[in-house]
This record gives structure tokens, sequence and C-alpha cells, in this order.
């Protein structure tokens, strides 16, 4: 699992391959909103998500979400909300689950690793889509 915790860290993933220039502006816009609704004072160079939650992007093995500090299994997990985010030809499963009242983790599914149980379950839900070039939500966004 890729984790993110800081501007620097989208960057360094992006400039391995391990995530692709849409992802990469969608992130840094989130972080950007971040920024600016917890610590404004704080430059966005500075800003880490360590006291907020991480964001973890899944990648193709993994099995666990004990990285980003939840229950190893997706299965164990309830989010409070769910979304679908289209980025041109890819698209992902964001799961916003709050740890406790400080700290919502975010984790991104791409649809590419997502199947059987977990992708009728997801299927289920109320899904929000996320744009991709949105600046105001039309919609309440967590983040």
């Amino acid at each position: 699992m890729h984790i993110i915790r800081q501007t620097q860290d989208i960057q360094s993933l992006h400039s391995r391959g391990s995530i692709s220039s849409p992802l990469v502006q969608h992130l840094k816009r989130k972080l950007s909103k971040l920024q600016q609704a917890v610590e404004p004072e704080t430059s966005l160079l500075d800003f880490s998500l360590e006291q907020h939650g991480y964001i973890g992007v899944f990648e193709a093995g993994d099995t666990s979400l004990q990285a980003i500090g939840l229950p190893a299994s997706l299965e164990q997990i309830m989010p409070e909300w769910v979304s679908r985010l289209p980025l041109e030809d890819e698209l992902y499963y964001i799961l916003y689950v709050m740890a406790d009242n400080d700290c919502v983790i975010q984790v991104y599914l791409p649809k590419t690793l997502v199947a059987g149980a977990l992708e009728a379950w997801l299927e289920e839900q109320p899904l929000e889509e996320e744009e991709e070039d949105e600046e105001e939500a039309s919609y309440a966004e967590p983040f």
C-alpha cells in the first residue's frame, strides 16, 4: 500500500511511476483542501497528515490495511463514506474511515483490484461521484 502523509509522498510515488498524473493532481488538490481546513497557518510543503489520518492507495498484492492503522481486512472496517473517483481511464473507490474523532483515513481502491464480494458490496453502497476537476463540490464532501 502506498501511504501518503505529505505532498512529497505524492511526488515520490509519481516519479517512481506508482501513481498516474491524474491521481497526482487529485491528491494534491485534496491535500491542499485539507491543509487549508485544518492547518491554514502551515505551508503546504510542511503540512502532514500524521495527526489527521493518512491517505492509502491500494496496489496489486495488498492484503492488509494495517500499514495505515486500520484492521487487517477490508471486511473488518465500516467506512463512514464511500465515493467513486473517475480519472481519465482509471476508476477509484474511496473509503473514508473515521479512526477516531480527530482522524479520517482515506483508502483509495483502484477498480482494477476490486472483485467478488468486495465489488458487490461497493456497488451496493450509496456512492457519490468525486469530480476530477471540481473546485467546489456540489455535495457535502468530507475533504
